[in-house]
C-alpha cells in the first residue's frame, strides 16, 4: 500500500472511531455483552461471550493501527513533499 493509501485509510479509521453513532454503537454493544457475560452459568455461552468481547477489542486496536499508519505515512509524504501543504495537516483535521 503507498503512503497516500495509507493515508486515507487513517483518516477514514479516525473518522470511524471519532464517530459518534459508532462510538455509541460500540459502546452498547461492548456493555450488552459484558453484561451476559457476567450472569450467565453456561461455560460455553460465557466462552463465547469473551470472545466477543476479544473481537471488538481487536476491531478497535486494527482501526487504531491504521490511524497510526496513517500518521506514519503522511510525516514520510511530508518529508518527501515538503511544500505540499495537505500534508502537513493531522489526520484529525481531515475528518
Amino acid at each position: 500500500m503507498t503512503e497516500v493509501q495509507d493515508r486515507q485509510r487513517g483518516i477514514q479509521a479516525a473518522a470511524i472511531l471519532n464517530d459518534d453513532v459508532f462510538q455509541g454503537a460500540f459502546k452498547q454493544v461492548e456493555e450488552k455483552i459484558f453484561s451476559d457475560w457476567k450472569i450467565t452459568t453456561d461455560t460455553e455461552q460465557r466462552e463465547q461471550l469473551w470472545l466477543m468481547m476479544r473481537l471488538l477489542d481487536q476491531l478497535e486496536a486494527t482501526l487504531g493501527s491504521a490511524i497510526a499508519n496513517g500518521e506514519i505515512a503522511t510525516h514520510e509524504l511530508l518529508r518527501l513533499n515538503p511544500d505540499d501543504s495537505d500534508y502537513s495537516k493531522s489526520l484529525y483535521s481531515q475528518i
